[in-house]
């Protein structure tokens, strides 16, 4: 039984993209912002992808993604619509890991040029965000937080006064 890491990868993620169709996620627009693969959820356990615009920002915390890097940066160009670039995002820590400490940090965690450094995304034509692909926190912006953000500003909360304790953006007071 011969198993073909590459087409597992390039299969997956044709079906997340299927599935964020489905969910009307924007995929292929302009100023979207949204979860591609959910590690375990989308059958791709170590692999967080998250999209703005063009670019695909990959989070990766397994040794066999950090492996198949090739894999799902070719899947990723060729079958998810408007993304022209793949950015690399580790977690050092999970992936020395399974190397027992052998892992060695490189500086292409991050493959991005100073300028594209940063997108503007917007979330249901109302709010705009500015992402930092590089120093941003995980893949850049809580992407899998969207619904919640929703369901936030269908509440009756004029003249409310909010606390957003776990700030990063501003998504949830923007939100409120």
């Amino acid at each position: 039984l011969i198993f073909d890491v590459d087409a597992v990868l390039q299969q997956r993620i044709r079906e997340a993209v299927s599935l964020r169709r489905t969910l009307a996620c924007d995929v292929g627009s302009s100023t979207a912002a949204y979860r591609l693969l959910n590690s375990e959820g989308d059958g791709t356990s170590g692999l967080v992808v998250d999209v703005f615009a063009d670019a695909a920002v990959a989070q990766v915390s397994a040794l066999w993604i950090e492996q198949s890097r090739s894999a799902v940066e070719k899947a990723l160009l060729s079958e998810v619509p408007g993304v022209r670039r793949v950015l690399w995002r580790r977690v050092s820590a999970m992936l020395r890991l399974e190397t027992g400490d052998a892992f060695e940090e490189s500086d292409d965690g991050v493959d991005v040029d100073a300028a594209d450094d940063e997108v503007e995304v917007v979330e249901d034509g109302l709010l705009r965000f500015a992402v930092d692909l590089r120093g941003g926190q995980k893949t850049g912006f809580y992407c899998d937080q969207r619904e919640n953000r929703r369901w936030l500003r269908a509440l009756p909360l004029e003249n409310a006064r909010v606390l957003d304790l776990c700030c990063y953006t501003g998504g949830f007071s923007l939100s409120a």
